[in-house]
């Protein structure tokens, strides 16, 4: 909050910012101010109404009118200035928060200990289709409305983009959506602002803001490489599995390869008859003969 009171706050680059600054700010000051007020005249009545040789405090009740303003009356002035917070905030909220625009571009984010993935359209611009992709640093253009749908695979976490003044929690089992549009290009930091974990402290990523031409091209770029990805994983050998070159003892039948059923003929030569064992076994079975004619 000091922050904002001495304007060190980080640069804003949101559409919408300039409305946040200004009720975080009006809020420290009217909370500063009062504050300041306050421990000024507890200080003073400390010093004013000390202890004393040969005077002795009074003991006062409370029920005169005289002692009741001093209560009445900075309660009044704390309730006026609070229905003025409530009535700028609201109009804020409800700009950032309820009435959300239309959609340029929507993305997708999912917090996990202890790191955070994006997923945002393709060339087709919609997410949800073969040409989503999938990256670490969320990629958008400039001055576009980006809605960003925000869950959680694990735990608690909180959706923190410090220059563009928004904070979103993370809740697992629920998708919430937000949205912003940045006013300036470059690359910014992205943290978690909800205790999630040992890693907490290291749950960073960024996200990089374009101009409208570099994110087209960046889109054409990375849905290329998604596309080479994904012909990679679904690509399957002409045999059904089988490497033909792995075994040169086993050939294929040429009228099967094009698909079908696998008939794998094995064309492994019988092994060469061992003669000795040969003779030996002709040996023996002429001795079992001779041996059963003489008992009959």
């Amino acid at each position: 909050m000091l922050d904002w009171l001495l304007g060190l706050t980080p640069e804003n680059i949101s559409s919408y910012g300039a409305d946040i600054d200004g009720v975080i700010s009006t809020t420290t000051q009217i909370v500063f101010y009062w504050w300041l007020v306050a421990e000024i005249l507890l200080i003073a009545f400390i010093i004013m109404y000390r202890k004393r040789p040969g005077q002795k405090a009074a003991y006062i009740t409370g029920a005169s009118w005289k002692a009741m303003s001093y209560v009445l009356i900075p309660t009044f002035f704390v309730l006026l200035l609070d229905i003025y917070l409530d009535i700028k905030s609201q109009r804020v909220w409800d700009h950032v928060k309820t009435n959300l625009p239309k959609a340029d571009i929507e993305a997708k984010v999912v917090g996990m200990q202890f790191s955070w993935l994006y997923t945002l359209p393709g060339k087709d611009n919609k997410l949800g289709t073969d040409d989503d992709i999938e990256t670490d640093v969320l990629t958008f253009p400039v001055d576009k409305v980006i809605h960003v749908h925000i869950s959680s695979t694990d735990v608690l976490h909180s959706f923190f983009l410090p220059h563009m003044r928004f904070k979103q929690d993370a809740v697992p089992g629920r998708t919430i959506t937000g949205w912003f549009k940045a006013t300036k290009t470059g690359v910014y930091p992205v943290s978690c602002a909800e205790l999630c974990g040992t890693g907490h402290g290291i749950m960073a990523s960024s996200y990089e803001v374009m101009t409208q031409e570099d994110y087209d091209q960046w889109v054409i770029e990375n849905s290329e490489d998604e596309e080479v990805a994904s012909n990679d994983v679904s690509a399957e050998p002409a045999s059904a599995g089988f490497i033909e070159e792995d075994y040169p003892e086993t050939k294929i039948d040429p009228k099967y390869k094009e698909g079908g059923e696998d008939h794998t003929t094995f064309s492994r030569s019988a092994p060469e008859r061992n003669t000795e064992l040969d003779g030996d076994a002709s040996e023996e079975n002429s001795s079992n003969e001779e041996d059963t004619e003489d008992i009959q």
